[in-house]
């Protein structure tokens, strides 16, 4: 569990800055609730708090299936704001 709730984590990490990054260069959220909730507290605020709370779930929950399906999941919403950023 350990190694790939570490993966996710960067993952996590990685997929925050690139949203920031595609923000500041004039994108937007595609996701309606983040969007709302951004718009409400701020972009940095919005990502900080889901994240936190979303990875404490799958660390209290531990469940390797869950976190590595949730790591999947990260890894191609990565790659789509890589491209995005690429364009």
């Amino acid at each position: 569990m350990t190694e790939v709730f570490i993966a996710l984590v960067a993952l996590n990490i990685l997929d925050g800055w690139l949203t920031l990054k595609i923000l500041s260069d004039g994108g937007r959220e595609l996701n309606p609730l983040m969007k709302t909730l951004m718009d409400e507290v701020g972009p940095v605020a919005a990502m900080s708090a889901t994240k936190l709370v979303m990875l404490a779930i799958v660390w209290w929950v531990g469940d390797e299936q869950v976190t590595a399906l949730l790591a999947l999941v990260y890894t191609g919403l990565c790659v789509w704001n890589f491209r995005q950023l690429s364009n």
